[in-house]
């Protein structure tokens, strides 16, 4: 048997369905492939919920399969009990004899044990077909497992001349993205587990931190506030999501607030803190002073930064990055840049 890559994309294309409803979990599709037939697909939909294969076999309706059946799957199946039963159990008693698998599953809970499983009951697997864009649907989940530290989004929206806003003296606010561009965020949104603002932006803004233009749950919200000084009647300590609220003096838990007491500068703390709470991804919405401290450090995935055409002419200034070799997509009047770090 060749596999063929139309049906590990097909898996690719389900997986990403999953996109902000899984984490920590991985994003996951599968398909069963009979004489060149799909003959059952499914998704892992939501974290703590059945699992692709288990979605794949459940659609296909059949009890046993034949010999001619294949399995495709975009990660190892899993080999332990979690909140669902192991995977590979499933296979096997439904007698797939064939599996195609895009890319190992590096958890450390893991770590190969299904694949070699599923061989030793003496299935037939296939392992690394298509693994570099495996990883790439999954780079949230493998940076979470193998660098012990969220994926990192850095966003911002500036002027032409490089403004992020106005300054803390001037009214109102320096509005910035389109209309297009404020729903793309909003459903950035809906994609990650957490997104994270500094107290500079906070004050200035007053933004909500929440998915409002889009269909989707809202993220974790982290708030940097060294010194516990943000009024509480700010938008983002509403009741829309758990806020997590990282600064140099307290750590308790109340109600919705969870207060981690690091050192609120240093970057590898923050990060070690958003990891031991399980936070997959985060969003970075700034200011400019909290961009600049991934930026400075080096530790980032991801930027995207939307560009208006006009000039403000005074403001606070935008991070220092240069993105004028990144891919660009136009939306209305908006440039969008979008560049990951190291290329």
């Amino acid at each position: 048997m060749i596999p063929q890559r139309k049906y590990m994309e097909r898996c690719f294309e389900l997986a990403l369905m999953g996109l902000g409803k899984t984490s920590p979990n991985p994003l996951v599709g599968s398909v069963i492939v009979d004489h060149d037939s799909i003959i059952g697909e499914g998704y892992h939909r939501e974290y703590g919920k059945s699992h692709a294969e288990v979605n794949a076999v459940k659609n296909s309706g059949v009890d046993l399969f034949s010999e001619t059946a294949v399995m495709y799957v975009s990660l190892e199946p899993c080999n332990h009990y979690g909140k669902t039963p192991p995977c590979t159990d499933l296979i096997i008693k439904k007698s797939i004899r064939q599996v195609v698998i895009a890319a190992a599953d590096t958890n450390s809970h893991q770590k190969g044990a299904g694949a070699a499983y599923l061989r030793n009951s003496g299935i037939k697997v296939i392992e690394e077909f298509m693994q570099h864009e495996a990883r790439e649907v999954n780079r949230r989940y493998f940076t979470l497992h193998e660098k012990k530290r969220p994926y990192i989004i850095l966003k911002w929206a500036q002027t032409a001349d490089g403004i992020i806003g106005k300054m803390k003296e001037a009214s109102g606010r320096l509005i910035i993205s389109n209309e297009l561009s404020q729903q793309l965020v909003h459903r950035w949104r809906s994609e990650e587990s957490a997104i994270l603002a500094g107290a500079d932006t906070l004050l200035r803004d007053d933004p909500w931190l929440t998915v409002r233009k889009w269909s989707g749950s809202n993220p974790t919200r982290i708030v940097i506030d060294r010194n516990l000084t943000l009024p509480k009647t700010l938008r983002v300590f509403d009741d829309s999501s758990k806020v997590i609220i990282l600064n140099d003096k307290v750590q308790n838990t109340k109600g919705n607030y969870e207060y981690i007491k690091i050192n609120t500068k240093a970057v590898d703390e923050i990060l070690q803190a958003l990891y031991e709470s399980s936070v997959q991804s985060l969003l970075v919405e700034g200011g400019t002073k909290t961009l600049n401290l991934f930026i400075q450090s080096g530790i980032w995935d991801e930027a995207r930064v939307f560009v208006a055409p006009f000039r403000a002419g005074k403001g606070v200034r935008a991070p220092g990055f240069d993105f004028s070799g990144d891919p660009m997509v136009q939306l209305g009047n908006n440039r969008l840049f979008i560049a990951r770090n190291g290329g």
